[in-house]
């Protein structure tokens, strides 16, 4: 049984273990719903400090409270020693008892503040700790619009409480690899009567068409939008389903607009929303279904980008005499060709290719390797994803971790690199920037963009081994 004064202070351990529990789980609440796990547990640490504190003054008093009750007893035993007064072993007194009592309580008290530590340090872990699944994002200030980059080491904001610099944590640092643009391109041939000439010389060069845009590194996708069995795209690409669609659709003289807009369900998955996107209408007459306007507002709408239009039509103004032995009292419209005479001019597609800037050639050349080079020569552009990184392979001995990836940042003539704080999605961009993961790609947001693509000069890293840094 222990006295009322050593029952005391157990029941003083207990309520202090119960105030450190509420204290970690009013922490955890609070930094968890703010995402600053470290910050957390840095708090309860502080919190539970404190409550050793409390204990050790707890027991100071115990202990001067037992000092001062030993010596009112001392004068009694210290007068029957001088007496002679030996009649047995020695008897342990209050004082003593109570003294025993309070290093039992003390060292209990030690115990129990050890165990309350361990199982608060284990609450928080496990309540607060980041999913295993990703990084998270997390708390802390941040500082003005700067772009999206984070000056690395800082006082707070990005950095958490006890993260290892990376100075001192294993890292494979490689300059950040871009990826160059993925170039879709649709083709839609009239398949009209009068178009069988034009369809086979297409048929014919599709192959050295796609053949010249991989060449040159660019991952591209083909559609071919015709009636099935008018124009049928040999091997290789003929046969390669990760690279070549074809669109059964019956596209008739005037259709070349509209059949692009109502049938583009038939394509649209086929299309990479990041890759450079090219239109090209083969026909000898016009659009009467749709204007150029029309289409061009339509089709925008469907991409959400931009596009390019190149059209292979009769030019406009364009006129010609029927063929010999005809005589020529009437000039009609359209040019003349080595298949056939145009049946109209294209002044519609001719204005979309004017208006976003593609190619515009005649269908009654006589050379139409000359116009399928300078058609490959405007598609086959490598143009960097500027804003895209390749994810590198790590080093031999070090395996990939995505919780321990950094985009590094060194601006032109700056002498130390910042870091790109690390954000949940796209949708998670706001006005600071950041990166996030699209796929095994490092895709940087907006507001970071712009600042790295108005700095011709600077130099993005990708550092492997250290703790993603947050925003």
């Amino acid at each position: 049984m222990l006295d009322d004064d050593a029952a005391a202070a157990v029941g003083a351990d207990v309520g202090l273990d119960a105030d450190r529990k509420l204290v970690a789980e009013g922490l955890c609440e609070r930094d968890l719903l703010a995402g600053g796990v470290h910050e957390a547990q840095r708090a309860v640490r502080h919190a539970i400090a404190e409550a050793e504190d409390a204990a050790d003054h707890h027991r100071e008093v115990e202990s001067r409270e037992d000092r001062d009750l030993v010596e009112g007893d001392a004068c009694p035993v210290n007068a029957a020693g001088a007496a002679g007064l030996h009649a047995g072993p020695p008897v342990e007194t209050t004082s003593e008892m109570r003294d025993d009592g309070a290093r039992r309580g003390g060292t209990l008290t030690m115990h129990r503040l050890v165990f309350a530590s361990l199982i608060a340090s284990l609450s928080i872990t496990l309540g607060c700790a980041p999913s295993t699944s990703g990084p998270r994002r997390d708390s802390g200030t941040t500082g003005p619009n700067d772009g999206g980059v984070t000056q690395y080491p800082d006082s707070g904001g990005a950095r958490d409480a006890g993260r290892v610099p990376f100075e001192e944590c294993a890292r494979d640092v490689s300059m950040a690899e871009t990826r160059l643009q993925p170039v879709d391109i649709v083709w839609i041939i009239d398949n009209s009567g009068s178009m069988s000439g034009e369809a086979r010389i297409v048929q014919e060069n599709m192959n050295s068409f796609a053949a010249a845009i991989g060449a040159s590194g660019i991952d591209y996708h083909v559609v071919v939008m015709t009636m099935a069995g008018f124009v049928n795209v040999p091997p290789p690409l003929g046969t390669d389903t990760e690279r070549f669609r074809f669109a059964n659709v019956n596209v008739q003289s005037h259709d070349g607009l509209s059949a692009l807009v109502a049938n583009y369900s038939a394509y649209s998955d086929f299309l990479r929303p990041e890759g450079t996107m090219h239109f090209v209408v083969v026909t000898d007459d016009e659009s009467e279904n749709m204007s150029g306007s029309e289409f061009q507002s339509q089709m925008s709408t469907l991409l959400g980008r931009s596009f390019t239009f190149h059209t292979i039509a009769s030019p406009p103004g364009s006129m010609s005499c029927p063929p010999p032995p005809f005589p020529c009292f009437i000039p009609m419209e359209g040019c003349q060709g080595p298949e056939d005479n145009a049946a109209a001019n294209g002044d519609e597609y001719y204005a979309v290719s004017s208006a976003t800037g593609g190619l515009a050639q005649s269908i009654c050349t006589n050379d139409w390797s000359s116009l399928f080079a300078s058609l490959t020569a405007a598609i086959a552009i490598p143009t960097t994803l500027p804003c895209r990184y390749v994810l590198p392979t790590p080093p031999d001995g070090m395996a990939l971790d995505r919780n321990k990836v950094n985009v590094l940042y060194t601006a032109t003539g700056a002498t130390s690199e910042t870091i790109i704080p690390y954000v949940r999605d796209y949708v998670s961009c706001g006005p600071s920037g950041g990166w996030y993961y699209e796929g095994d790609d490092v895709v940087v947001c907006p507001a970071t963009c712009t600042t790295l693509t108005g700095d011709a000069s600077g130099r993005v890293d990708i550092a492997l081994g250290c703790e993603t840094i947050l925003f």
